[in-house]
């Protein structure tokens, strides 16, 4: 390699480099927050996610956390394990789990709520999560669900502000040929389940920039796993070195 494709090599690896850090993978499973906490920017610094909310039952737009395995006083016990139904059932740890809160009370101001509880309306919400750079699949775990006929909820993904696709709660549990179906998953009160990876390419689009969960009554969502659709900077520098010895091999049976 001549020291001017040596240059432009090195330049390229520092343009590759310099670009914002995106993990390829990332878990959001609300670990080490308050029984409580009001979720919003907490996952922008290590994986560019951001959380919200909208209530449609009258509460306020707040996505909040709740401890599932709280031992005080609480008016949900429904989102407490262990689980009476579910493909996670009986005894599965699964710590704090997001919901949409029924209220705002928060005496203190610490923008902890003081009393959790998921919006039981019909139709509660919806809980958001917008992903900086897009992703290729997501998986996820889906707490009390109650019923998906009087409660109907579904997953929504977005991109370029759009919704390219849908899964209803009923497609997680009906064989009717709609790829989604899962027979170990089962929806009632106080229920877990594991939710496998729903890919982008389930809709023929490259990746999602938001995943929307519409609840049509009480329900939680934790442990989101997703996989970036864009490699890491590191992973874009070693593919331009790569193709910079490859030049310089060719060259060299050339010469």
């Amino acid at each position: 390699m001549n020291r001017l494709s040596a240059a432009c090599l090195s330049v390229l690896c520092i343009v590759a480099l310099s670009f914002p850090a995106s993990a390829s993978a990332g878990m959001i499973d609300f670990a080490g927050f308050a029984h409580g906490q009001i979720m919003n920017t907490q996952y922008v610094a290590p994986f560019g996610v951001t959380v919200s909310a909208l209530n449609e039952g009258g509460g306020p737009d707040l996505p909040i956390v709740f401890d599932s395995t709280f031992m005080g006083s609480t008016t949900d016990g429904d989102l407490l394990a262990p689980w009476d139904a579910g493909n996670l059932a009986p005894n599965s740890y699964r710590g704090n789990l997001l919901i949409l809160a029924e209220n705002d009370i928060d005496a203190n101001n610490d923008s902890i709520i003081d009393d959790p509880d998921d919006e039981g309306s019909r139709n509660a919400g919806s809980l958001y999560f917008d992903f900086a750079n897009e992703i290729s699949e997501v998986s996820f775990d889906l707490f009390d669900i109650e019923s998906v006929g009087a409660e109907p909820g579904s997953i929504k993904f977005y991109k370029n502000g759009g919704v390219v696709g849908t899964v209803t709660f009923n497609d997680l549990i009906t064989n009717n040929g709609n790829g989604f179906y899962d027979g170990s998953i089962t929806f009632g009160n106080n229920s877990a389940n594991r939710i496998q990876a729903i890919q982008a390419g389930d809709f023929n689009v490259s990746g999602f920039e938001r995943v929307e969960f519409v609840l049509g009554g009480s329900g939680a969502v934790s442990n989101v796993q997703f996989e970036s659709a864009i490699p890491e900077p590191a992973t874009i520098a070693l593919m331009l070195m790569g193709i910079g010895g490859g030049v310089a091999r060719a060259r060299r049976r050339r010469s």
